[in-house]
């Protein structure tokens, strides 16, 4: 017998160089995703809700890339990556999974196929949404809607919630747990607002302030404040104006008892009276018809919320959709949702710049988490924001507490609240009023990081 000749140790059969090297395609296209410069875009004010854009230009890149488990698990846990006992956790700390972390949010309802914020730039149309036309699925959905509002409260009264927002058709309204901005109490704000919304709350004995529409006036001449849905007036007008009402009321009594119809003297009704003599109607849908509720009140403008048929749209795509909740923290039927980033490379005088764009619901402390991630990342950037025009009132706002308690004990009041302590003492700063002196704006803009400085505007350059 023939004895046949071992194989050569060099020899490879065709099919697998093939095979190899599709394997080493597929790897090297592998590493090209996993290292791919992907955009960071961020809209939202400095203090205030946070609006849809962000950009950040900077001269090294920012990586997002599969440490997606990481940053979705610190963000659901309130994890923070930097803190002491990080080592004691095998999650990754790079800072690819922190941007990552500081992309996610909480909302409710989560629908897709429509724009749930912002809500103030929608365009009108004929279309009735699928809520609006069937009345079960409406009926459904705002029945989970109130059990996810009633949950935020809880959190926020027990301050495991520092704060949430309420994105209506109309409105916007921001809900601060006690100590967040150095007011002692639970407190809300709302706004824009209308004299029919206003109306509606006074109507349910809900106490409220207009703090804008109280200091927009000139040379001391106050036109008179809403609180508690009252004018707050001299003596001597209050007493000539009940006396007006009175007999006003004396005489559409006695027309009606005539049998003659009250809606032909349009002269005697005392509504119409009120509006000319308050002189709303130039505040209504202003930064200065802006309205606060504080402590106890607050109960009932969520109940309010619950009830009012002006928090839910009627017409257009969003017809039946209840307001979009927003919160940093888990809450009952709340939906993890990430903000959408895009990146990008700029060629800019010879220099070459990686540029990233986020875009979604940027709350405002998400803002002073990446810019410090960026202080760590990168030697030099700038970020530009792009805020929601109608919730800049929000950063605006100051309240005078003479009772607050210290910034120390209301820090430690947060500190279930699942931000760190850097973050804890930025939103428990007390707002600046006008006559202290500051170099910080309510507002800004765009920030530029550079030898290890900030500089900011309110202006984009």
């Amino acid at each position: 017998m023939r004895k046949s000749s071992p194989t050569s140790p060099g020899w490879i059969k065709p099919g697998d160089v093939m095979r190899v090297r599709k394997l080493k395609a597929k790897r090297k296209a592998l590493q090209a995703r996993m290292s791919a410069l992907t955009p960071l875009q961020i809209l939202a004010p400095a203090k205030g809700l946070s609006d849809t854009q962000k950009a950040v230009e900077s001269k090294r890149r920012i990586h997002q890339t599969s440490e997606e488990a990481s940053g979705t698990t610190g963000f659901v846990r309130c994890l923070n990556s930097t803190s002491d006992n990080s080592e004691d956790r095998t999650l990754d700390t790079s800072p690819n999974a922190q941007f990552y972390q500081c992309c996610l949010i909480w909302q409710y309802p989560s629908l897709p196929w429509l724009q749930l914020f912002p809500r103030d730039n929608l365009k009108v149309t004929t279309q009735t949404g699928l809520f609006g036309t069937d009345k079960k699925l409406g009926d459904a959905i705002h029945a989970e809607w109130s059990e996810s509002l009633r949950s935020l409260h809880q959190l926020l009264r027990v301050r495991q919630c520092p704060y949430f927002y309420v994105c209506g058709p109309t409105f916007t309204c921001l809900f601060r747990a006690a100590g967040v901005a150095g007011i002692s109490q639970a407190h809300a704000l709302i706004t824009p607002t209308t004299r029919g919304f206003r109306e509606a709350m006074k109507n349910e004995d809900i106490e409220f302030e207009m703090p804008f529409h109280n200091n927009g006036t000139k040379n001391g001449q106050d036109p008179g404040n809403e609180q508690g849905g009252r004018m707050q007036e001299p003596q001597q007008e209050d007493e000539e104006e009940e006396e007006e009402e009175e007999e006003k009321e004396e005489a559409t009594s006695w027309l009606e008892n005539l049998g003659v119809e009250t809606s032909q003297f349009p002269n005697l009704n005392p509504n119409r009276v009120k509006l000319e003599r308050e002189k709303f109607k130039n505040v209504d849908k202003t930064a200065a018809s802006l309205v606060y509720v504080e402590g106890m009140e607050t109960q009932g403008l969520i109940n309010f919320l619950l009830n009012s048929r002006s928090c839910v749209g009627t017409t257009g795509l969003l017809a039946g959709v209840p307001p979009t909740l927003l919160a940093p923290v888990a809450f009952q039927g709340s939906t993890l949702k990430t903000l959408k980033a895009k990146g990008s490379v700029i060629r800019q005088e010879g220099d070459m710049h990686h540029s990233m764009e986020v875009s979604g619901p940027i709350l405002p402390h998400t803002v002073h988490q990446l810019c410090s991630l960026l202080s760590l990342a990168t030697d030099s950037y700038t970020l530009s924001l792009v805020p929601v025009p109608s919730t800049l009132p929000f950063s605006q706002h100051s309240h005078h507490d003479a009772d607050a308690a210290p910034q120390a004990f209301a820090q430690e009041g947060l500190v279930d609240c699942g931000f760190d302590a850097s973050v804890r003492s930025l939103i428990c700063t007390p707002h600046r009023t006008e006559q202290e002196e500051t170099d910080l704006p309510p507002t800004y803009r765009e920030v530029t990081y550079k030898d290890k400085k900030f500089t900011w505007t309110d202006k984009l350059q």
